[in-house]
């Protein structure tokens, strides 16, 4: 989930302040930079970083943010950045985490479960870890041509989802909503292949008393009523979809006929 503009002009003010007073402070840098990162701005996050990292080399914060920035656009280059990071401070836990995710986009599946194993024994608390390695399971599911191993994989993603959820404290940990509703949709997508339409609905209600305001619930919502044939629900549902997202072209096709 991408940082609030709320949230985020208020922190990019702070950060331009701390620049003003000095120019030469490469944690203002470094900080921009995380809150274009966060943004999905990443070419902007690598240009500030860099300039971070020119002023205080043998930063890991600085190389992480880096590294961090990388994954989406060049996830080899990000593994390589993180495990210099890494080798500069390797107690940090979140290099850990992200190195997993460039493993996972590289396609190093088990790697990336071994890596995230080693975040969790940092970090047990953080539900972070299971929803992740559910879906670098469901990526390794993908992969499988074995029916037996497919099925085996698909069950293990089931299971860390669900300890997401169950172990989840959204009220007093808000940073934990994205996770949490990415397991609950996708605990949902799986139950919608599988003709499961209402343990699927029962998913989705779970996720929007987490978090009500993310579109590809109510888009869920919609395809789930369609293929009931209650056709009154399925447009409900996906209008607001719609209304909250109205970019959302799945939407729209979605809507045709109704």
């Amino acid at each position: 989930m991408c940082i609030r503009d709320r949230d985020f002009g208020t922190a990019y003010r702070y950060a331009q302040r701390a620049l003003r007073l000095n120019p030469n402070l490469a944690d203002g840098y470094r900080a921009m930079a995380d809150l274009f990162r966060h943004r999905r701005d990443y070419e902007r996050a690598l240009r500030l970083i860099e300039t971070a990292i020119e002023l205080d080399p043998d930063n890991a914060e600085n190389l992480y943010v880096k590294g961090s920035a990388l994954i989406a656009i060049n996830p080899q280059e990000a593994a390589r950045v993180l495990i210099q990071a890494q080798k500069l401070n390797p107690e940090l836990p979140k290099i850990y985490f992200n190195l997993a995710s460039a493993a996972h986009k590289m396609g190093e599946y088990d790697r990336a479960i071994e890596i995230l194993k080693k975040y969790q024994s940092m970090v047990p608390s953080d539900v972070a870890t299971y929803c992740s390695m559910g879906m670098v399971y469901l990526s390794k599911k993908d992969k499988e041509t074995d029916p037996k191993k497919k099925e085996q994989y698909l069950n293990q993603a089931i299971e860390l989802f669900k300890k997401t959820y169950a172990l989840s404290d959204t009220k007093n940990k808000p940073w934990q909503i994205s996770w949490v509703l990415l397991s609950l949709k996708t605990l949902a997508k799986i139950e919608l292949d599988r003709k499961n339409y209402q343990i699927a609905l029962d998913w989705l209600k779970k996720a929007e008393n987490v978090y009500n305001k993310d579109y590809e619930i109510y888009y869920i919502y919609g395809v789930i009523y369609k293929k009931l044939g209650k056709k009154s629900l399925a447009k409900k549902n996906l209008q607001k979809a719609l209304e909250l997202n109205p970019d959302a072209e799945e939407v729209k096709k979605e809507l045709e006929g109704l």
